[in-house]
C-alpha cells in the first residue's frame, strides 16, 4: 500500500514534470516509476492475488458495509465486522455467524481487507482495463483482428470482476470502465452493485426524491443502472426529472452512456451522432439528447472544451434530418462558430469543420468570417491542409457570385472580400500560407469563369485591378482572352490603373513593378546572371538603346 500511495504522488510528479520538460526527455526519476508500476502490476500483484481465495460478488455486502458519513470510500471502521454486520441483513443468525466464521478465516483483519479492496481495485484500473482502453481509438468497431482482440480484452475484464468483484472500488472501476468505451464490462459492474449497501441505498433514495436529491460520486452506479435498466425495456424513456440530475454527473457519467440508453439510438459509444443516425432516430429521443447537451454547454466548462461534445451539438444544431424545428438552435451552432475573440472562446472550435459546416449551410459571410480567422490565426497557419481547404471553399464562393450574379446589377461585395482575403494569403509573411494558394492561376480560373457568362467581365476585372497586387493581376490578365463584350479602350485603362499603383508601390520599396526591374529580380532569383549576360548580347544585337530598355535587356558596365 505505501508503494501504491508513492507511486500515485510520483505519477503526479510524472505528469507535472511532463508538462514542463522539453518533449521526449525523461529523468531518471521518470522512468524509476514507470518500472515499479509495471513490476507491480505485472509480476507482483498477480501472484499476491493467487494466495488467498476470493470471497463471491454476492456477499460483497461483508467487504463494502453501508457507508453513512456521505464518503464513496469505505474507511477502516466501514470494513470492519460490526459495521458489516449493521450495514446488511442476513437470513438466520447462524447462516451469518457461518459467514462471519468464514471472513474471519479468510480476511484477517479490517486494516487487511481495506488494503486488499485497494490493491485488487488498482490491479482493475491499470492493467486490466487499459487492455480495452488501448484498442478503442483507430478501430474500434471494425471487422478483423482488432474486434476479437477487444472481445477478448472484455472478457477478460468480466471473468476479473466475477473474480473478484467482491474487493472492487465500485466508483473508480466504473469511472475506468466508461473510459474504456465498454458497455459490457460497465453491465457486468452494475451486476454485481446489486449486492452494494451503499449502491441500494442510493437507489431507494432516487425512488423516493429524484428531483431534490444533489448529485454525489456514489449515486453513479444507481443512475448507470438506471439507464441501463431503460435500454433493456424499449418501452422505457428517460424522465425528464432525471436528466438535471444526469447532467450534474458529468464527467462521472460519460455522454455515451446517456446516448445508448435512447432505444432509437443506434450509434455505438465511440461513434458521434450524424445525419444518418439522426434520421434514424426517434424525434423524442433526438430532442431529449440534444437538450442533455445544451445543459451540459450551459453547466460545464469542461463539457465546452470537448471536441466530441461540441462537435455533436453542431451536428444537431444545423442537421436537416433533425426533425423538430426550433429557430434557438442555429443560434446555438453560431455560439459556437461566430465569436469577437477568437482568444477567449468559450468553446471548443474546430475551425475545419467549422468552415465545412458553414458551407453546408450556405451561410457565406460566416465562411468568410472564418476564412479571414483561419488566414490570420498564427496558430493554424503551419497546416497545410487547413489553408488549402480554405483556398477551395473562397474560390468556390467566388465562382458562384459570378455565375449568380446574371442581373443587371452585379452585386461585388462577396467577391471583393475573397480577393482581400487571397491577397493577404500571398502578402502573408508566413512561408506556408504564400506557398497554399498560386494567385495568378486563381484569378485567371475567375476571369475564365466571367468569360463563359459573358456577364460583368469589366467591373470584375476591375475590380481585380484595384484589390490584388500588381504583379499577380498582370500575369492573370496576360493569359486571359477576354470576350468582344470588353472595350480595348477599357482594358488599357485598367491596366494603367494597375501599372501606376506597382509603380507606387515600387516607390514605397514594398513592390517593383516597372517590366526592367522585374527582368532584373527575376534574374537574381534563379542565380543565373552572369550566364544569361551573353545570351542576353546576342539578343540585343540590332536593336538600339530605347529598344533594349523597353525589353529590359540593356546591359550597362559600371
Amino acid at each position: 500500500i505505501n508503494v501504491i500511495n508513492g507511486l500515485d504522488l510520483s505519477f503526479d510528479d510524472l505528469i507535472e514534470n511532463k508538462v514542463t520538460s522539453s518533449r521526449g526527455q525523461h529523468t531518471k526519476a521518470d522512468r524509476e516509476v514507470e518500472e515499479a508500476t509495471r513490476f507491480l502490476i505485472e509480476d507482483i500483484l498477480p501472484a499476491w492475488m493467487d494466495t488467498f481465495k476470493p470471497i463471491p460478488p454476492k456477499q460483497r455486502r461483508v467487504i463494502w458495509p453501508l457507508v453513512k458519513d456521505g464518503s464513496s470510500v469505505a474507511t477502516p471502521d466501514d470494513l470492519s465486522m460490526e459495521s458489516a454486520a449493521t450495514g446488511w441483513s442476513a437470513g438466520t443468525p447462524e447462516r451469518r455467524s457461518r459467514l462471519e466464521d468464514r471472513i474471519a478465516h479468510l480476511e484477517l483483519d479490517a486494516d487487511t481487507r481495506i488494503e486488499t479492496c485497494k490493491l485488487v481495485t488498482f490491479y482493475f484500473t491499470r492493467k486490466i482495463l487499459p487492455n480495452i482502453t488501448a484498442l478503442k481509438e483507430e478501430h474500434l468497431y471494425q471487422r478483423g483482428d482488432i474486434d476479437g482482440l477487444r472481445e477478448k480484452a472484455e472478457n477478460d475484464a468480466i471473468e476479473f470482476i466475477q473474480t473478484f468483484g467482491s474487493y472492487l472500488d465500485l466508483f473508480e472501476s466504473l469511472l475506468s470502465a466508461s473510459e474504456s468505451l465498454s458497455k459490457r464490462v460497465v453491465h457486468s459492474l452494475l451486476s454485481i452493485a446489486k449486492n452494494d449497501p451503499t449502491h441500494i441505498d442510493c437507489t431507494k433514495q432516487l425512488i423516493r426524491n429524484i428531483s431534490i436529491v444533489p448529485y454525489e460520486p456514489k449515486l453513479l452506479s444507481s443512475l448507470l443502472l438506471r439507464l441501463d435498466e431503460i435500454v433493456s425495456n424499449p418501452n422505457a424513456s428517460i424522465p425528464e426529472n432525471l436528466l438535471p440530475l444526469i447532467v450534474a454527473a458529468y464527467p462521472d457519467l460519460k455522454p455515451w452512456q446517456m446516448r445508448v440508453s435512447l432505444s432509437s439510438c443506434k450509434t455505438n459509444p465511440g461513434e458521434i451522432i450524424c445525419d444518418t443516425a439522426l434520421k434514424d432516430m426517434d424525434t423524442k429521443d433526438a430532442i431529449l439528447y440534444y437538450v442533455y447537451l445544451s445543459l451540459l454547454m450551459e453547466s460545464s466548462h469542461m463539457a465546452r472544451m470537448d471536441e466530441v461534445l461540441v462537435r455533436e451539438w453542431c451536428i444537431m444544431s444545423i442537421s436537416i434530418e433533425f426533425k423538430s424545428e426550433n429557430s434557438s438552435r442555429r443560434e446555438n451552432f453560431m455560439k459556437v462558430a461566430l465569436i469577437e475573440d477568437a482568444t477567449q472562446s468559450p468553446y471548443y472550435r474546430d475551425l475545419s469543420y467549422l468552415l465545412d459546416a458553414s458551407i453546408s449551410i450556405q451561410d457565406m459571410s460566416l465562411t468568410l468570417e472564418l476564412s479571414s480567422e483561419i488566414i490570420s490565426k498564427a496558430k493554424k497557419q503551419s497546416d497545410c491542409e487547413l489553408l488549402t481547404k480554405t483556398v477551395r471553399h473562397l474560390m468556390s464562393i467566388a465562382t458562384n457570385s459570378i455565375n449568380e450574379g446574371m442581373s443587371s446589377q452585379f452585386d461585388c461585395t462577396i467577391l471583393k472580400k475573397v480577393l482581400v482575403l487571397l491577397h493577404d494569403l500571398e502578402a502573408s509573411k508566413h512561408k506556408v500560407c504564400r506557398e497554399s494558394i498560386n494567385v495568378p492561376e486563381e484569378l485567371l480560373k475567375l476571369l475564365n469563369a466571367s468569360t463563359e457568362k459573358q456577364q460583368h467581365e469589366e467591373n470584375i476585372t476591375m475590380l481585380m485591378s484595384n484589390v490584388c497586387s500588381p504583379r499577380s493581376y498582370l500575369k492573370s490578365i496576360f493569359a486571359w482572352e477576354p470576350s468582344e463584350h470588353v472595350p480595348m479602350l477599357t482594358m488599357v485603362s485598367i491596366l494603367r490603373s494597375c501599372l501606376v499603383r506597382g509603380l507606387e508601390a515600387s516607390i514605397d520599396g514594398s513592390d517593383e513593378i516597372s517590366f526592367a526591374l522585374l527582368r532584373i529580380r527575376e534574374i537574381r532569383q534563379k542565380g543565373m546572371k552572369d550566364q544569361n549576360n551573353a545570351e542576353l548580347q546576342q539578343f540585343n544585337s540590332g536593336l538600339s538603346i530605347w529598344e533594349q530598355m523597353e525589353q529590359g535587356s540593356a546591359i550597362i558596365n559600371k
